[in-house]
């Protein structure tokens, strides 16, 4: 049976999300209204524990996350779907990407989230990679 929860960004409601079951996978659609100058990813809270699922993308006027989970992620407690700008982890360093200068980060971008921060794009670099 689909079930729909709002979204949330702060204290506000910009808009919805559809988790559909099918079989042993949930497909999550989320749908967002308005335009904003940050990434922002979605995050699900089950039974308090927190999981990125991902960013959203701009379309049509909004933002839009489309995406398969498997379906025993999403527990049997109270789901609550909030969007951020950072990437969901504690901490970590933040590394401005400038092109006119070498990146000497690229061995941990695998761990890396793309973030913007004071107005410039980097990416914000887990301290400890190992832990998550």
């Amino acid at each position: 049976m689909e079930q729909c929860y709002e979204v949330m960004y702060g204290n506000d409601v910009i808009g919805k999300v559809q988790v559909i079951p099918q079989g042993l996978y949930c497909r999550i659609i989320c749908r967002c209204r308005g335009t904003y100058e940050q990434v922002l990813r979605l995050f699900m809270d089950v039974q308090g524990r927190r999981e990125n699922l991902g960013v959203l993308i701009p379309e049509a006027g909004g933002l839009l996350l489309d995406r398969k989970i498997p379906a025993k992620r999403l527990g049997t407690g109270n789901l609550r779907f909030y969007l951020s700008s950072g990437c969901g982890c504690d901490g970590g360093h933040f590394v401005p990407i400038c092109p006119e200068e070498p990146f000497l980060y690229i061995s941990r971008l695998k761990t890396a989230f793309l973030e913007s921060e004071q107005g410039k794009i980097g990416i914000r670099i887990k301290e400890h990679p190992e832990a998550g």
